[in-house]
């Protein structure tokens, strides 16, 4: 396979400025990042499906259906994408429906958000260049 040693990563927020403020992050430490981007529900299990990202950074309260049910169905793919929720809504009822769901971590925007670098190293550290091992929050 030609993209072997890429590490894929998809970015499902309905913000471009979240999506773009990721990019930038991870960027800036990750090398051989093929990130993709999408900005819905419907995009993000599209791309999930085409793409087959190692990891996917996902919004639960994006346009088009809802990110608990995404969740779901993301990990029902194979291979299994580490799904990591970045929310505005770190409420506990939440956490616990998107971990019931299948998510792997829950983070707050507004105090998470620089955890994402180090999280992602120690996620493609743990895994091989095609299949990860998926930890859970």
């Amino acid at each position: 396979m030609a993209d072997e040693g890429i590490f894929k990563i998809l970015l499902a927020d309905d913000q471009p400025i979240i999506r773009q403020r990721l990019k930038s992050l991870i960027l800036t430490c990750i090398d051989s990042a093929n990130i993709s981007e999408a900005e819905d529900t419907p995009s993000t299990l599209a791309m999930t499906r085409e793409v087959k990202p190692h990891v996917i950074i996902l919004d639960i309260s994006m346009p088009g259906g809802g990110g608990f049910r995404a969740i779901k169905t993301i990990k029902q793919q194979q291979p299994t994408p580490v799904v990591i929720v970045l929310t505005n809504y770190p409420y506990p009822q939440y956490r616990q429906r998107c971990l019931e769901n299948g998510a792997d971590y829950f983070l707050d925007k507004s105090s998470d958000f620089e955890r994402i670098p180090e999280l992602l190293q120690k996620i493609r550290n743990e895994g091989s260049s095609l299949h990860l091992t998926n930890q859970t929050a």
